[in-house]
């Protein structure tokens, strides 16, 4: 049993070694994910045993307050990692009360874990064969697709492994006997109002007494769906966040797989069939289509658009706004908005280039325009349009402007200087930049 453990883990370092290789980092700390089962606790004294040489190893246990002696168990995990020199946190976390009980406990543990997690960080959990198989059962009857588990994926800022996957928790036990170790029974886990615990304590049982090999074969079941979930997904990880629609399955099936692989591809994995659905029903009834995607405990936000005929994903950080200097700033300024940079910096004298400027220049978001000069909506929505900005990205988008108005609406259109008369307070080089490259500054005088 401890052989096959061993493999297990080696075979989980291993794994996410070649995920570094396509740009994953590979860990420098393992956290683990320990409620103080006999699962978690295989996993942290196998760890600690076998792995503690080689890497920073952490644990990690989430209390969640919903039986009176969540406290005991706590204190348990500290015992146990003292005694094993593995150092551990303990926070309490906050379920809510409303809905599915069993996913609010996991969204709030998983929340958890994203919180600690760094980008060095590999987060283990110690599901087992088992688990699969419920899992699986679970989605399977819920219409949710003949998968289970993922192995490996993305976590807040790191990354977790499910080493165990396809081991029988039967080894787990046997491993934890024949060393002495002791774990924590949760009461609960015999509740079978709860799905997981009825497809545990009556499906799974009556199943392996008929097929004695069940949960081998759903397990095997699970990894082959999974493996053509994941190519998918590493194929949709490729495509841009702007898609033009032309590119998407015209079948309402086959578009719901891809769409599902391009989000999950981007961390949100919890998207309902009727959310897409009604995505694209929106989208070919009007050409226009937009989805929220909430946080879900460790998934992230984002928003999906549909707008003359391309899709749009956006994560929430993506869109998040910063704060534009002040007017009397000084020169050059770097401002990070969306997945581009403006950059405005002093220039001598005049070129094709180059803008001159009267007063002071600031950075201002269209209202605040709107509310100097009424008379530029027209304008700014025709500029908007010309540079195919879509409608939800304007609000924000930002407008370089001095004391007679508007002098640029970054990589659509700049003013000519030689509109203005008099003398000029100094003049400038504004530039409009990606992250994948730096052209300069191309939109069109007026």
């Amino acid at each position: 049993m401890e052989k096959a453990l061993i493999s297990a883990l080696d075979h989980a370092i291993h794994h996410a070694a070649e995920e570094d290789v396509r740009g994953v980092k590979s860990p420098l700390r393992l956290v683990i994910a320990l409620s103080g089962g006999a699962d978690s606790t295989a996993l942290l004294r196998g760890a600690s045993q076998y792995l503690g040489q080689r890497f920073t190893i952490l644990a990690l246990h989430a209390d969640h307050g919903l039986h009176p002696e969540s406290g005991r168990w706590a204190e348990h995990c500290r015992r146990l990692c003292k005694r094993l020199g593995v150092p551990i946190e303990v926070e309490s976390v906050n379920v809510s009360d409303a809905g599915n009980l069993e996913a609010a406990a996991r969204d709030a543990r998983y929340g958890l874990f994203a919180r600690y997690l760094t980008g060095n960080d590999l987060l283990l959990m110690g599901h087992h064969q088992q688990d699969q198989a419920e899992t699986l059962l679970l989605r399977t009857l819920q219409g949710r697709g003949l998968v289970g588990m993922r192995y490996y994926g993305s976590l807040g800022q790191g990354h977790f492994i499910r080493p165990f996957l396809s081991l029988p928790k039967d080894q787990l036990i046997q491993y934890l006997r024949a060393a002495g170790e002791e774990w924590i029974e949760d009461p609960s886990n015999q509740q079978t109002n709860f799905d997981r615990n009825y497809l545990r304590q009556e499906v799974l049982p009556a199943l392996t007494q008929r097929w004695p090999n069940a949960a081998d074969a759903l397990a095997r079941v699970s990894a082959d769906a999974g493996a053509q979930v994941a190519l998918l997904q590493r194929y949709a990880a490729e495509l841009p966040n702007q898609v033009p629609f032309d590119r998407v399955p015209q079948s309402r099936a086959e578009a719901r797989v891809w769409l599902r692989a391009f989000l999950a591809s981007r961390g949100h994995h919890r998207v309902t069939d009727v959310a897409i659905d009604e995505y694209f029903r929106q989208q070919r009834e009007s050409g226009r289509a937009a989805m929220t995607l909430a946080s879900m405990g460790s998934e992230a936000s984002g928003h999906l658009h549909a707008w003359r005929g391309e899709l749009f994903y956006e994560r929430a950080d993506d869109v998040s706004e910063l704060p534009w200097p002040q007017a009397n700033s000084p020169l050059p300024w770097r401002i990070r908005w969306r997945q581009q940079v403006l950059e405005v910096d002093l220039a001598q004298g005049q070129s094709p280039d180059v803008t001159g400027y009267r007063g002071q220049l600031s950075i201002l978001h269209r209202e605040q325009l709107l509310s100097t000069d009424e008379g530029l909506a027209h304008r700014l929505k025709k500029l908007f349009q010309q540079g195919q900005i879509p409608p939800w990205r304007r609000a924000g988008y930002p407008l370089v402007c001095d004391a007679d108005g508007l002098v640029c609406m970054p990589g659509i259109w700049r003013r000519e200087t030689s509109v203005l008369g008099g003398d000029l307070s100094a003049y400038c080089r504004i530039r409009w930049l990606t992250e994948e490259i730096s052209p300069s500054f191309e939109a069109k005088s007026s």
